[in-house]
């Protein structure tokens, strides 16, 4: 693989990542009633594990010799703000799933670039837990 098509594929990571709902909704300010808190957690938690990626794809493309690209968050997202959080919750689901298959083709396209393979992979997996963590609180919301 190219070195262009490869830091293509790095900065299509830290999109998914960086600009992913969870992200969003540390700038949305969703309401979240006693006794929610735990979801605000997950969500808390989410972006701290992305945000740590994140800083390791960034340097593999600065290795590069590259700048990385983290682009803007989709203008879809902009109608979360002042929601219930168990709302979001419930919506970020099939946006993580959407997620998930969109980290999955990054990380098929990387055959041939075995350390950016490497952290696309760990994206796939780390993604499919939030989504499973984020599952569990849909459905006892």
């Amino acid at each position: 693989m190219s070195t262009t098509n490869t830091i293509d594929a790095l900065n299509q990571l830290l999109v998914i990542l960086g600009r992913s709902f969870p992200q969003y909704l540390r700038f949305a300010r969703p309401y979240i009633p006693s006794g929610h808190e735990r979801v605000a957690e997950t969500f808390q938690e989410i972006t701290s594990a992305q945000n740590e990626l994140i800083d390791r794809v960034t340097q593999e493309i600065y290795h590069s010799g590259e700048l990385p690209e983290l682009g803007k968050f989709p203008a879809d997202f902009t109608h979360s703000h002042d929601v219930h959080i168990d709302y979001l919750a419930r919506k970020s689901v099939s946006l993580i799933e959407q997620d998930v298959a969109r980290l999955t083709d990054c990380a098929n396209s990387l055959h041939l670039a075995p350390a950016a393979k490497t952290l696309a992979e760990e994206a796939v997996g780390m993604t499919q837990g939030h989504l499973e963590s984020l599952k569990e609180l849909a459905h006892g919301v």
